[in-house]
């Protein structure tokens, strides 16, 4: 049986229940020999797939999700960050500073800029996320760059210092500060943010993840909004093309991703041998309809669930919660 944390609903960046750290199965998986170096021709789609950032199951075993639901994927956007353990390293960063409000920006922008510098896949995701701002969105009209806890700030910061704004940090529990300077002088500039302090300023929002954007509509954007800003657009790496989009619409913030989970991307996977047909089958059935794709699946595999209880571990425990909660019927 095959476990993974549910990206779904518990990545930190729009969707955070802060559950969604790496895949339960995987920890012993890292083939990092050549992480770091990419070929001229790798695409940031090709580099999900390198890194582990997208990983995908085999097509009779889906992964079980902290939610209890299945399904045939797993994101790790923070995987970008060259590797699985360089984030692990950063999200323990984080942790070790977080209780310091106003130095942590200091440390994390310098860690996160400094690996921008050695590190090529990381290196390629930042080059490609500016170039994309650049073209798309009007950079003069942009006062901050703002990140939400924790992995949107994997991207946010270094996105910040080659646009030369300064950012936003902001906590989950909607606490912010900023600083005065771009990231490079966050560790003795940092102040929190006041009430009305973003009047009439406008704020980037760059984050790792898009599910269903709950976490920007329960506190980035009502953040930046109840301190006087306004965010007119937000880019994400990843949109999971599972809503999340039209809820930032729906804010007033011009929704951008720099990738998209679609039919594209699964094809592309499978033109480069990355995916076999049958995975790709599961993958198109379940970007078409999430639930009944899954529900199907479940109807023609009638043991799965009874198999995964007597595995034990996590996936019993998520089993038996999809029982508990009926979601398969």
């Amino acid at each position: 049986m095959y476990d993974s944390n549910d990206s779904n609903d518990s990545n930190d960046s729009n969707d955070s229940n802060d559950n969604n750290d790496s895949n339960d199965n995987n920890d012993n998986n890292d083939n990092n020999d050549n992480i770091g170096n990419i070929d001229n021709n790798d695409s940031i789609e090709m580099l999900l797939f390198k890194t582990e950032a997208l990983r995908v199951s085999p097509e009779n075993e889906p992964f079980w999700y902290t939610s209890g639901t299945i399904g045939p994927y797993y994101i790790n956007t923070h995987y970008l960050y060259g590797n699985k353990q360089e984030a692990d390293s950063l999200l323990r960063l984080i942790d070790d500073t977080k209780a310091d409000r106003l130095k942590m920006p200091g440390a994390i922008a310098k860690e996160t800029i400094n690996r921008s510098r050695c590190d090529n896949i990381y290196m390629a995701v930042i080059s490609s996320l500016t170039q994309y701002i650049e073209k798309h969105i009007d950079i003069g009209s942009i006062d901050y760059v703002a990140g939400g806890e924790r992995r949107d700030w994997f991207f946010s910061y270094v996105v910040a210092n080659f646009l030369d704004k300064p950012h936003i940090t902001i906590y989950k529990d909607m606490h912010m500060v900023y600083g005065a300077k771009k990231p490079e002088g966050l560790g003795d500039t940092v102040e929190e943010v006041p009430e009305g302090g973003l009047e009439g300023k406008n704020c980037l929002h760059v984050s790792d993840l898009v599910t269903e954007a709950s976490s920007f509509e329960r506190a980035w954007s009502p953040a930046i909004v109840g301190a006087g800003g306004r965010i007119p657009a937000s880019l994400t790496v990843v949109d999971r093309m599972q809503g999340g989009g039209a809820v930032i619409e729906s804010l007033g913030t011009d929704h951008h991703a720099l990738l998209r989970v679609d039919k594209g991307l699964f094809d592309m996977a499978l033109g480069f041998g990355q995916i076999n047909k049958g995975q790709h089958k599961m993958l198109l059935a379940y970007v078409a309809d999430t639930k009944a794709s899954m529900q199907g699946f479940i109807d023609e595999n009638p043991g799965f669930i009874e198999a995964a209880i007597a595995s034990g571990g996590k996936g019993a425990e998520r089993a038996r919660l999809c029982i508990e909660n009926r979601i398969y019927g």
